[in-house]
């Protein structure tokens, strides 16, 4: 069968066109991570993967931080969205991360048990929860009030 070159020129639109919506679909599909307070336990979770929990009592300290080096991938998902598992980099050593991969500001949480490095899906939305979350750790006895 010969095609005409306006058939292949059609043929190779279409599945121009399939790749786009595919890709989309794909970069777009709904998958995030969440963060929740339940009680006194602040939870991770990223579908179809093991969360991470911090109990607020554990918590030695609380920083907001730009730039942060994350380090080496260990296990978990390391996507063009999202980071969320375990990580390695020479400050902290192994610790969890779950982040937007594309926001470059981070909470870093120091606890008995290690680090939980997050942020959310904008360097203001960050430092937004940050603010929000010290406030709320002062309120409820977790940490001394800052002046």
């Amino acid at each position: 069968m010969k095609w005409s070159q306006r058939k292949k020129t059609q043929m190779i639109a279409i599945i121009f066109l399939l790749v786009l919506v595919i890709g989309y679909a794909l970069l777009n599909s709904g998958e995030s991570f969440t963060i929740n307070l339940e009680g006194d336990t602040l939870m991770f979770s990223y579908p179809e993967m093991t969360s991470v929990s911090v109990n607020l009592s554990d918590l030695e300290s609380i920083s907001l931080r730009s730039e942060f080096d994350t380090g080496e991938y260990v296990s978990g998902v390391d996507s063009f969205r999202y980071l969320f598992g375990t990580w390695r980099n020479d400050e902290l050593g192994e610790y969890s991360l779950c982040a937007h991969s594309h926001v470059r500001t981070f909470i870093i949480l120091k606890t008995h048990n290690g680090f939980v490095v997050f942020n959310e899906g904008s360097p203001a939305g960050t430092a937004d929860f940050y603010y929000a979350f010290i406030t709320l750790l002062e309120q409820e006895g977790y940490i001394a009030p800052q002046n």
